[in-house]
């Protein structure tokens, strides 16, 4: 899908493709959300449904689904990078900090 933004054909396309974009993101977080209920122990389920819910601002259902899945699987270096934006967001520094770092340590290729 492409938002058109300002090489649209008009507001109303702009409109539309704004709706189906957001329809579509509402759609993922269905699926997601039946993946992570359906597959409880799955730390990817519970970081890409909060990937969505980040999307939407609902951060502290995100940092619930962060946490569950860096508990599932500690080693997960891109969960704990996210969960160092939200805390950020959140105007946790100390927290962010923490996970960024966490994040940043297993992210780094292995030689």
């Amino acid at each position: 899908m492409l938002v058109t933004g300002v090489y649209g054909s008009g507001k109303s396309t702009v409109v539309a493709d704004m709706g189906a974009l957001l329809q579509s993101r509402g759609e993922a977080f269905g699926i997601l959300d039946e993946a992570a209920s359906a597959r409880p122990d799955s730390p990817r389920a519970h970081f890409e449904l909060a990937r969505i819910l980040v999307q939407y601002s609902r951060l502290d259902e995100a940092v619930a689904r962060l946490k569950r899945a860096v508990t599932l699987d500690p080693a997960y270096g891109a969960a704990h990078l996210l969960l160092g934006r939200v805390y950020f967001r959140q105007g946790l520094v100390a927290e962010g900090e923490r996970e960024t770092q966490t994040g940043q340590k297993l992210s780094v290729p292995k030689p």
